[in-house]
């Protein structure tokens, strides 16, 4: 079976992304522990602050697996990285 994961961190002016890296480290190193299913790091893909047409070729990228995992971690008030972007 083919797997993908992609955990994402994004921040506001307000608050630092690297508050929000650590979620996404740790949901990472889950998804590599028995408990978490023994993901392959190859199949977790983590980006921070990415711009919205990153966001949409990773996520598209991914289409062809059978399972498929997105963890979002972050706020992003007055950010407008996801209108529209489905």
């Amino acid at each position: 079976m083919k797997c993908k994961a992609v955990l994402l961190a994004a921040s506001s002016k307000d608050t630092p992304v690297e508050y929000f890296n650590s979620d996404v480290a740790a949901v990472s190193l889950f998804l590599q522990s028995n408990s978490g299913g023994a993901w392959d790091t190859r199949e977790i893909f983590q980006g921070s602050d990415l711009m919205r047409d990153q966001i949409l070729s990773v996520v598209k990228a991914s289409s062809e697996a059978d399972y498929f995992f997105l963890f979002f971690a972050g706020i992003l008030r007055g950010s407008s990285i996801f209108t529209n972007a489905i």
